[in-house]
């Protein structure tokens, strides 16, 4: 038996007991942040290192995800405010939000340029691909079709008819630069180009790589992903005055 004088000692560590247990279910938010500008640009992962979370969401750009671990694109650098929310088994709720730093990686810089043109260099491997063009002064190259014996002129001011298309390394469709064929001169296009057009007849496409800084650059444009290196596909369709359609 308890002796009687003990009696409020107990109920005081209990009352103690009572208000810690309270005090430590309460939920805390709070997350970290990791980046690898150099490597991976744009993005961010976020890890929440909360306390007593039965649930979480994210608040970030106008969206919600609810997952303990996020990684996520940033269509441009810049600063944003994330927002974490918990609930613990309560359904108290916790809030933090944080000013996080998306840094800016220059897509012309020789950091970029370089892991780019790896990427093209195990590309050209993979293919048993040798391009062509100086890649000092223009993007490299390949002839994918030869065409007909029908070839441009000196005379730049040739009309000639193309289909232009950016594609992906893996061969799917990035971006379509006409929805139909373009009718132009020739002459538009910068020196490295018309070189190219030059070993090709009517009939002739020819696939130049471009690494990001040559592409779309650091921004999401197109639905394109920034940094990212693309093939373009030039097909000359028609060389010269188009047919009488009579």
């Amino acid at each position: 038996m308890i002796p009687v004088n003990k009696l409020p000692h107990l109920a005081f560590l209990f009352l103690i007991v009572s208000l810690s247990s309270c005090v430590d279910d309460e939920p805390k938010a709070s997350f970290m942040v990791e980046q690898d500008p150099e490597n991976k640009p744009l993005y961010a992962t976020f890890t929440s290192t909360s306390k007593h979370a039965e649930s979480l969401r994210w608040h970030i750009e106008g969206n919600y995800v609810t997952s303990p671990v996020l990684e996520y694109h940033f269509d441009a650098a810049g600063t944003y405010n994330i927002e974490l929310e918990i609930t613990n088994e309560d359904g108290e709720i916790d809030r933090v939000t944080q000013a996080v730093e998306i840094p800016y990686m220059d897509p012309c810089g020789d950091h970029w340029k370089g892991k780019d043109q790896e990427i093209f260099d195990e590309y050209f491997e993979e293919n048993n691909i040798t391009p062509l063009g100086n890649i000092e002064v223009g993007p490299q190259y390949v002839i994918a079709e030869t065409g007909n014996e029908k070839r441009v002129t000196d005379n730049l001011s040739q009309r000639v008819m193309t289909q232009q298309v950016f594609y992906y390394l893996d061969g799917t469709v990035a971006f379509a630069t006409t929805r139909e064929p373009r009718y132009e001169e020739y002459g538009r296009f910068s020196p490295e180009i018309i070189e190219a057009i030059k070993l090709v007849g009517e009939g002739g496409k020819i696939n130049f790589f471009y690494n990001s800084c040559e592409g779309f650059g650091a921004s999401s444009v197109h639905g394109i992903p920034p940094y990212t290196p693309l093939i373009w596909q030039l097909e000359l369709i028609v060389i010269g005055g188009l047919p009488c359609q009579c």
